[in-house]
């Protein structure tokens, strides 16, 4: 019998949102790829060449990779930190209930020692 909680993840409420994390990390690849900054890029640009806006947009191309790969290794850096969190409550956990077992049968046996049995 499963009784497990099932969490729903969307109803968590992070303290950071996504666009943050989009904003902080483009913030140090490519500041002009940053929400706030995305609709002025052509502006920035408006006297380019042809030429230019493609090396732009071959720059622009390998930031996304570039953020590609960073929120990767983010995910994998959390995803290691969680599980050793994890490991770490677990094992607490473990050796709290070993010791009201202790305490429970150490009680236990008070108990029969002080008994007039």
């Amino acid at each position: 019998m499963n009784t497990h909680t099932i969490i729903d993840p969307t109803a968590i409420k992070p303290l950071y949102s996504a666009e943050w994390l989009y904003d902080e990390l483009m913030a140090e690849i490519e500041p002009e790829l940053m929400i706030i900054n995305i609709d002025m890029a052509d502006e920035l640009h408006a006297d380019e060449t042809a030429e230019e806006r493609a090396k732009r947009y071959a720059h622009y191309a390998e930031s996304f990779k570039t953020y590609e790969d960073c929120l990767k290794d983010l995910a994998d850096l959390w995803r290691e930190d969680a599980t050793i969190i994890k490991k770490a409550m677990d094992a607490y956990a473990r050796t709290e209930v070993r010791r009201s077992d202790d305490e429970a049968a150490n009680n236990i046996a008070q108990s029969i020692d002080s008994s007039d049995i």
